[in-house]
């Protein structure tokens, strides 16, 4: 075992993170970025190739005078695994540490009970390790996104009416339990989506967007000043309870929240069904989705547009609300109906006329695996700060 120093482990992790950034690159590249003395930087980059957390990416080449190594992270130190679980669908990718996915599964969300969400986990577990080639000891992270309140600190999960949940707020130490020496991490699936679209999508160069997930449920991630914001105990971004779109006194509200049972996939089925029992003359049918909706809309059928048109003009209030307060470059609209285009092009047209404030509407650049990338790119951030532990 190495002992360090607090200031060799902070100048460890930082040639750790310049070569996960940066690499392959040579030590003496890492002395003049990081500003640190080349006997430092040889010291710690022999100590890091003999932990195996490091390993020789070929020599430098095309200048005068003797060649260089070049050093790239070890991607067989260990594995991460990104989940998110939906209402209805659960998918889940294992990556290496320099985030090349080796395994990927969807598959139905197991609802029965929490006991069961968590076997079904374990289990995908073993499959994408089996699938990836890789022992399932190698998965030192797992994150998961899940749709609910989780509280960072104490990492109870509330208010997740989709999931069995309702008497597991402790679903991450129970998993835990079960995955032992595996860091597990929760984050609300909005947020992680906010991450994902950070990371890979339409918010990669921006220091403030919002992400507003419209699908079964209603949800917001915010990105300011370039950090996710999860508010006191992980309540920020429940816009579903927004006071838009209908009562919110009603007791009927009370449960995903007024604006959510206005304009979330489930509340537009409602509307269309309580329409057709109206008697409106319409090419839907009670057995139609919300995709039907849209498809049926730009067809001109004169129910479907109304449907839309009024989902449109309440995420309009809603990003109108949101931008007053917080005031972010862009909102970006996700999930299932959210990034429907034939919706987002109506409500760019209502926002100019509910606020004067200036910003862009635009749909997830990720689509359906906004959540998912978001998992994998928290699991990256976990995994690359303990290599060093993992090595020891």
């Amino acid at each position: 075992m190495i002992v360090r120093g607090i200031s060799r482990q902070i100048n460890e992790q930082a040639v750790l993170d310049q070569v996960l950034s940066g690499g392959p690159i040579s030590r003496a590249t890492l002395a003049q970025v990081l500003g640190l003395s080349k006997p430092t930087i040889n010291s710690i980059v022999k100590d890091l190739h003999g932990l195996g957390i490091v390993r020789v990416e070929g020599q430098t080449n095309g200048h005068v005078g003797r060649t260089a190594a070049l050093y790239c992270v070890n991607d067989q130190v260990g594995c991460v695994m990104g989940i998110d679980v939906g209402g209805t669908k659960l998918n889940a990718v294992v990556a290496n540490l320099l985030g090349v996915v080796l395994a990927e599964v969807l598959e139905p969300t197991a609802t029965g009970s929490a006991n069961e969400l968590i076997a079904q986990i374990i289990r995908i577990r073993l499959d994408l390790a089996k699938k990836a080639g890789i022992p399932p000891t190698d998965i030192r992270v797992v994150t998961i996104g899940m749709p609910g309140i989780i509280d960072p600190e104490m990492r109870l999960i509330t208010h997740a009416p989709n999931l069995p949940l309702q008497e597991a707020s402790d679903f991450v130490a129970r998993l835990e339990l079960a995955l032992p020496g595996t860091s597990i991490q929760a984050f609300n699936d909005v947020n992680l989506a906010a991450i994902g679209e950070r990371w890979r999508g339409l918010g990669q160069r921006m220091s403030d967007f919002a992400f507003l997930s419209i699908g079964t449920g209603v949800g917001l991630g915010l990105v300011i000043n370039g950090e996710l914001c999860e508010g006191f105990r992980g309540q920020a971004g429940e816009v579903g309870w927004l006071p838009v779109g209908g009562d919110p006194f009603d007791e009927a509200n009370r449960k995903h929240g007024a604006l959510e049972e206005r304009i979330s996939g489930p509340a537009m089925t409602r509307r269309l069904n309580d329409l057709i029992s109206q008697g409106l003359q319409t090419s839907l049918t009670v057995n139609d989705v919300p995709t039907d909706i849209f498809a049926a809309a730009a067809l001109g059928d004169q129910v479907a547009d109304q449907l839309v048109d009024d989902a449109a003009r309440n995420i309009a209030l809603a990003i109108a609300a949101i931008c007053a307060v917080v005031g972010p470059e862009l909102v970006v609209l996700g999930g299932g109906i959210g990034s429907n285009e034939y919706l987002v092009e109506r409500v760019r047209r209502y926002v100019p006329a509910v606020t004067p404030l200036s910003l862009r509407v635009e749909p997830s650049a990720l689509g359906a695996r906004a959540a998912l990338m978001g998992a994998l790119s928290a699991a990256l951030r976990e995994g690359r700060s303990k290599m060093l532990a993992w090595a020891e």
